[in-house]
């Protein structure tokens, strides 16, 4: 995995949040997750950030977060995730590139796991179950990803 550098102007923030929700555990007991909608905000930040996607104006755009910059256009899917899977569409709108982060909940690093284009990483997912299909990180750390293929990093 590759680790992200990212700028403190995010990791400041989001120190001080994880250690919030560490806070809320151990006060409750609660399990009090960094997930949903704000970590998916986290993860296509990033991407905005360290790859130039240009993310779509609505949050609601099926199939994909945004598309690459430059010349290409493809359309780019963002997921981010404290655990070691993900968890990607069902429906028949693939996109061509697939970007996919980890956040570990205690550090707060995020690390890349995959850059690459989003048909081998479908292959690899478990039959779907519903809306969603579940792809292990460990499956997406087995591909291997040509240079050329990747989205090139920004900062």
């Amino acid at each position: 995995m590759n680790r992200i550098d990212l700028p403190d102007e995010i990791t400041v923030p989001l120190g001080r949040l994880l250690r919030a929700l560490k806070d809320l555990r151990g006060a409750t007991g609660r399990r009090f997750t960094l997930d949903g909608v704000a970590l998916g905000d986290l993860g296509e930040a990033v991407a905005a950030w360290r790859y130039g996607v240009n993310l779509h104006s609505s949050q609601s755009t099926k199939g994909s977060d945004g598309v690459a910059p430059r010349k290409s256009r493809r359309s780019v899917e963002v997921k981010i995730t404290q655990r070691e899977e993900v968890a990607i569409a069902s429906h028949s709108d693939r996109p061509d590139h697939l970007l996919v982060f980890h956040l570990d909940r205690e550090s707060g690093a995020v690390d890349e796991v995959y850059n690459g284009p989003a048909r081998p990483a479908w292959k690899r997912a478990a039959p779907s179950k519903g809306r969603q299909r579940r792809l292990p990180l460990a499956a997406l750390r087995q591909i291997v990803v040509p240079r050329n293929q990747r989205l090139p990093q920004k900062r």
